[in-house]
């Protein structure tokens, strides 16, 4: 078994720099639990961010956007996410968040 140990990342938003003048960065809360890797890790924004797949409290559904199985990695999930933000449409919907929005 993997430690319940929190991490954190972050990860910027694509094409925002056209966008909006500027490129923001998002802090990603993430930890794995005592049923990693059979079950994905909790991931959370704190920062807020206009995508479908996480909720009102900045948590991530994987089942939104994800299959996660055992032998997936936190890489690919945080790949899937990446891609997820890539659209310019999520670009301009988070762009009209304004800076520093926290969950």
């Amino acid at each position: 078994p993997i430690p319940c140990v929190p991490w954190q990342s972050q990860t910027s938003g694509q094409y925002q720099r056209r966008v909006h003048g500027g490129q923001r960065i998002y802090t990603l809360n993430i930890k794995a639990g005592p049923a990693y890797p059979d079950k994905p890790p909790d991931i959370f924004f704190k920062q807020k961010v206009a995508l479908s797949m996480v909720d009102k409290k900045g948590r991530v559904d994987f089942n939104k956007f994800y299959r996660w199985c055992r032998e997936s990695s936190l890489m690919d999930a945080l790949v899937k996410l990446r891609q997820a933000m890539k659209p310019t449409s999520i670009a301009k919907a988070c762009a009209k968040i304004p800076a520093n929005s926290e969950y």
